[in-house]
């Protein structure tokens, strides 16, 4: 059986076209869920320019969501709209501090977190998730879309042309290739959103100081 591959487009989005595209959404679409995630970011190399993790295509990750714990595997380039294959491994949240620390231990020294408020819709076929990614300082806020779809690799074509015309449909502003690499730039460089792991005591340092999205 062909394994279905995940195609995802994104953009930007002001605090107003968030509050819009929120209330289309809630009134056109179907809501499905609503969830904090806090995301552990693992990576062998340390740099604030993705730029030079372009070429890796094993994006590995700990995501906790709304509680709920797993070890995350996305096959494939990052920076481009095209499928990834997407493993998923749940875990008992008391073994949190133990997965964090293997990883370390595999060679994942250096890591980023993510947290994001979203908001998840489904509308003529497409998943929508409208994204917060909150910080105490209002000025490092940010907000975007993301709207995806399974699809199998002989449909990518066909189903990234859906996609693309959904979202233009509905006004927005998808991504280049270098717009979202500049995106996400940024969102990696916001402060206290960093590490490096040099001990697996430091890893328990950072997931208490941010206990309050596990």
């Amino acid at each position: 059986m062909s394994r279905k591959l995940e195609l995802e487009i994104r953009g930007e989005l002001t605090k107003q076209q968030y509050d819009d595209l929120l209330e289309y959404l809630h009134a056109h679409g179907m809501f499905l869920k609503e969830f904090t995630r806090f995301q552990m970011l693992f990576f062998q190399e340390r740099s604030e320019d993705l730029e030079s993790h372009k070429h890796l295509l094993n994006d590995l990750r700990i995501r906790v969501e709304n509680g709920n714990c797993s070890i995350t595997l996305k096959h494939g380039h990052w920076q481009t709209p095209s499928g990834r294959e997407e493993y998923i491994i749940p875990f008992e949240k008391k073994y949190l501090n133990d997965i964090a620390k293997m990883l370390y231990h595999l060679g994942n020294r250096y890591g980023k977190i993510m947290l994001q408020e979203t908001q998840v819709f489904r509308l003529k076929g497409v998943e929508w998730a409208v994204v917060k990614v909150p910080h105490k300082d209002l000025k490092y806020v940010k907000y975007y879309w993301e709207a995806e779809k399974e699809t199998l690799k002989k449909d990518e074509e066909k189903n990234l042309e859906l996609l693309n015309q959904s979202a233009k449909a509905l006004n927005l502003s998808i991504f280049s290739k270098d717009e979202f690499i500049r995106f996400l730039e940024l969102l990696n460089k916001i402060p206290g959103r960093s590490f490096n792991f040099k001990s697996k005591s430091n890893i328990d340092m950072i997931l208490n100081k941010f206990v309050e999205y596990i």
